[in-house]
C-alpha cells in the first residue's frame, strides 16, 4: 500500500481480504465474503479495488484502505439492462452476475476503473470500464470466452481538452484485445 508502507493486502478463495501488519507479522484487519480469484486487487492512495469472483455483495467494490469501510460498488448489469448483481457461488449459480476475475484503477487517468471476467450464467467474457466516482459505467465490451487477466496503461495517443483517457488490454483464452478508453472529464467530480 502506497501511502502505508508497513501494509500489504491480499485476497483469495478462503472469501477474505486481509490487512497485514508487516511490522507485527499478522494481519490487522480484515474484509469478509469478498471471493478474489484473479489479480483483482489494487490500490491508489488510500482506496483498495476488490473485483469479486463470487460474493453476495457487488462484484466490483472500493474501499477505504485505513477502516476497511466500503465507499461505492458496481452494479453489473446484463447488455439490455437486466441488472447483474448477487453472483452466487460455483459454476453459474447465483443471479447472472459477472464473476470477476481482474479489475485494476488506472492509475494515470486517475477517474477510471477497468474489471472483466465471465458471465455467472452465459461463460461470456465481459469488460466493464467504470468513472472511479460512484463506480458508474461508462463502456463495455464483450468477450466470446471468459476475461482472465486486464492491463491498464496511460498510453492513449492525443487526447482533447477536457478528456481523460487509457488503454485497457485483455485476455480471452487465446485471444489479446486491446481497447482504447476517452472519457470527458466532466461529471467526473
Amino acid at each position: 500500500v502506497p501511502n502505508e508502507p508497513h501494509l500489504l493486502v491480499s485476497a483469495g478463495w478462503d472469501r477474505v481480504v486481509r490487512f497485514w501488519d508487516t511490522r507485527r507479522g499478522e494481519a490487522i484487519r480484515t474484509i469478509p465474503e469478498c471471493h478474489v480469484c484473479g489479480d483483482a486487487l489494487d490500490v491508489l492512495g488510500d482506496e483498495l479495488l476488490v473485483g469479486a469472483f463470487a460474493s453476495p455483495q457487488a462484484p466490483v467494490r472500493v474501499y477505504d484502505v485505513r477502516s476497511g469501510v466500503p465507499l461505492a460498488d458496481a452494479a453489473w448489469e446484463k447488455a439490455g439492462g437486466a441488472t447483474r448483481t448477487g453472483t452466487g457461488t460455483g459454476g453459474g449459480g447465483g443471479s447472472g452476475g459477472c464473476k470477476v476475475y481482474a479489475a485494476q484503477f488506472s492509475h494515470a487517468a486517475a477517474g477510471l476503473v477497468a474489471a472483466a471476467g465471465v458471465g455467472a450464467v452465459d461463460g461470456q467474457g465481459e469488460l466493464r470500464i467504470f468513472r472511479r466516482d460512484g463506480l458508474r459505467p461508462i463502456g463495455r465490451a464483450p468477450a466470446a470466452r471468459g476475461v482472465t487477466a486486464l492491463d491498464v496503461t496511460s498510453a492513449v495517443g492525443k487526447l482533447q481538452p477536457g478528456e481523460i483517457g487509457c488503454r485497457v488490454a485483455t485476455v480471452s483464452g487465446v485471444t489479446v484485445s486491446v481497447y482504447e478508453v476517452r472519457e470527458p472529464t466532466q461529471d467526473l467530480n
